[in-house]
């Protein structure tokens, strides 16, 4: 092999190693937002819940009034 396909080679290799950090920089930028976004809507969805129970609760209690 010679010097300039040893450099070639040296070349290509740099090249997708820096190809490669910059996808990882994008990947780990997409999974903050996807995690910010997740910890929201875990949030909005946990809410939800409590109220629901909640209301739950109320309806429970109103029918057991009716009933007596």
């Amino acid at each position: 092999m010679t010097n300039e396909e040893i450099g070639q080679r040296i070349e290509f290799i740099i090249e997708q190693q820096a190809q490669f950090t910059s996808d990882i920089r994008i990947l780990r930028e997409i999974q903050a937002a996807d995690t910010k976004l997740l910890k929201e809507q875990y949030r909005n969805l946990s809410e939800a819940v409590v109220t629901v129970v909640g209301l739950v609760g109320k309806i429970a209690a109103a029918q057991e009034r009716t009933d007596h």
